[in-house]
């Protein structure tokens, strides 16, 4: 699985660059639909980590002291994004204006 996944992942960039390159306007008809729906899943799991962190803080007063760790801990556990998914929703996000502008790009 560690490595399917990134494969996937470059065989479906591989394709939109290839269907901008070659079909450039069947490719701004469809290049909307995997921004939103990239930045939407992390805006989904962006919610999940405010919630967790707000229901972390309003544990905190009934936490027995020397309990912290542990609950510390389960916190941990239910976190989602690390800091880099948010770096790879923008990357992704300006290679496909990239991808939108590479007819005029390679016109020039």
């Amino acid at each position: 699985m560690d490595k399917l996944i990134p494969s996937l992942i470059v065989a479906a960039l591989s394709a939109l660059t290839w269907l901008a390159y070659k079909h450039p306007p069947a490719f701004k008809m469809i290049a909307a639909f995997p921004m939103i729906a990239v930045t939407l899943i992390y805006v989904a799991f962006a919610i999940w980590e405010f919630g967790v962190s707000k229901g972390y803080s309003k544990m905190l007063e009934f936490l027995k002291p020397g309990s912290f760790d542990e609950a510390q801990k389960q916190v941990d556990e239910l976190r989602v994004l690390t800091g880099w998914h948010g770096a790879a929703v923008f990357c992704f996000n300006l290679y496909m204006v990239f991808l939108i502008n590479l007819p005029a790009i390679l016109r020039d």
